[in-house]
């Protein structure tokens, strides 16, 4: 039986946790307030512009903060 992959909230906490950067760290480089970020912790979506900034600032893809992978590095050509 498969398991189920952590919800997007879940991989933004790993992801942010293995930068070692905080909520204000991530808001400011970013440019999202900390209400609009708060809510990705939790349980709300990015879209597609907003994904882009936070896989910059944290250095993991999109692919690990949507499920589609277990590896956070990014990948490159």
């Amino acid at each position: 039986m498969q398991h189920a992959p952590d919800s997007f909230a879940v991989r933004l906490i790993k992801a942010q946790n293995l930068t070692g950067k905080r909520n204000r760290d991530i808001c400011a480089e970013t440019g999202l307030n900390s209400s609009t970020y708060s809510q990705l912790r939790t349980s709300r979506m990015p879209d597609p512009k907003t994904l882009v900034k936070i896989c910059r600032a944290l250095g993991c893809s999109a692919d690990y903060l949507l499920g589609l992978t277990d590896d956070p590095q990014v990948r490159t050509a």
